[in-house]
């Protein structure tokens, strides 16, 4: 009888058991049944907490990260792991060689000094002049660079979580110029509110161009904090073509790599057409419009002369607008002799007036650390990923998320 009673008991064990395992591998497979988030991101996450999530409310949408001394750790785990070799000075040469060492100490005491004493005077003349507010003196005082990534040619954006319940408001797919752009609308938005006009905006940009109506939000984006008053400065290390030189020609200042690719002011469209193959098997096609030129050019259709003439016409508006723009933003640029749809490395570029500077964007960083301003790093909040789905993910072989795009 009790053989009985512990067989029916460790029976009972092993269904409630089984009855766990199936509940938790439900819930697993739950978010991976999810339809998959659009292609197109109508509104992004900070717009979503703007129409009625309380403040403060929600996952974090940005990473912030302060770059000064960003290498110290390294410097001094390199000193630890290798030092520096001792050598054997006579007792002449220690003594010249200890008094050097205090002359430089008090050259450096001395210019330390000069310099508190001539930020005391700066303070002093502000306050009694009333030119700036006390608020305002201390902005001056704590001076900031606020760096951006603008690389829809070579980072996916990172994941995020999703801050209102729809699906709409997920960030999206790798190399998505219309993520990049949702990103650096939000960012812009933060930082109208964030930086003061004695701040500065970096912005790292890598881009090939793309379509029209994306590149000139992002411009506009950039448009934005110019109005404010606030330096904007473009650097570019590798390319920046087309509606990337879109972008950056709305900022301050362009600073590019010597070997970058730098240009491309042009307009571009091609598509394939299929009609013949269609005829080879007699394939009928019908197109309906109302209006003379909703369908300028087919890719199923016989394109006739007059419709490919209206879309050239259609290209060359573009290109007209796209050069005054370039004009209004860069009025020392002959139009006329770089808008030709060529790229030129940023050396050449120089010459020509398409960038302002020779450098790459951590010598720019590294210049401005050293000028007294605090490096802060901007970028999405990476999604922290579940460890039960992530798991499984993982044994059926599926992807794991997006990687965290780097500073």
């Amino acid at each position: 009888r009790s053989a009985l009673r512990g067989a029916v008991r460790g029976a009972a064990r092993l269904e409630v058991v089984a009855l766990a395992c199936l509940a938790g591998g439900a819930a697993c497979l739950l978010p991976l049944a999810a339809p998959n988030p659009p292609l197109i991101t109508p509104f992004a996450p900070t717009h979503s907490r703007a129409q009625g999530l309380p403040a403060g409310g929600g996952a974090p949408v940005f990473e912030f990260q302060v770059l000064n001394g960003r290498w110290d750790a390294e410097l001094a785990r390199l000193e630890r792991a290798v030092g520096r070799q001792r050598f054997w000075l006579p007792e002449p040469l220690r003594a010249k060689f200890r008094k050097a060492q205090r002359a430089a100490a008090a050259a450096r005491r001395a210019e330390l000094l000069e310099r508190e004493a001539r930020l005391e005077e700066e303070i002093e003349r502000d306050l009694d002049g009333a030119a700036l507010r006390p608020e305002q003196i201390l902005q001056k005082l704590s001076k900031r660079v606020f760096v951006l990534s603008f690389s829809d040619l070579e980072q996916p954006l990172p994941e995020t979580d999703d801050i209102s319940a729809t699906p709409d408001d997920r960030r999206i797919t790798p190399l998505s110029t219309p993520a990049w752009v949702a990103f650096l609308r939000d960012s812009v938005s933060v930082l109208l509110q964030a930086a003061s006009e004695f701040d500065e905006v970096v912005l790292r940009l890598s881009s090939p161009g793309g379509t029209v109506a994306e590149y000139g939000l992002a411009a506009a984006q950039i448009l934005r904090l110019k109005r404010a008053g606030i330096k904007v400065t473009c650097c570019v290390d590798t390319v920046c073509a087309s509606g990337g030189y879109m972008m950056a020609c709305v900022a301050d200042h362009i600073v590019a790599a010597p070997f970058a690719l730098v240009g491309s002011i042009g307009v571009v469209a091609e598509l394939p057409n299929f009609h013949r193959v269609m005829d080879r098997f007699e394939v009928d096609y019908l197109l309906v419009t109302a209006g003379k030129f909703k369908r300028s050019v087919h890719h199923l259709a016989a394109n006739t002369d007059e419709g490919v003439a209206h879309f050239q016409q259609q290209l060359e508006l573009v290109h007209d607008a796209f050069k005054a723009h370039v004009a209004e933003f860069r009025p020392t640029v002959d139009v006329e002799e770089v808008a030709t749809g060529d790229s030129w490395l940023a050396t050449h570029a120089l010459e020509n007036g398409l960038v302002d500077e020779l450098a790459t964007s951590d010598e720019y960083l590294d210049r401005k650390e050293s000028e007294g301003f605090d490096i802060v790093g901007m970028r999405l909040q990476p999604r922290q990923p579940r460890l039960l789905p992530s798991l499984l993910r993982q044994a059926l072989g599926l992807p794991l998320g997006l990687s965290q795009a780097a500073f």
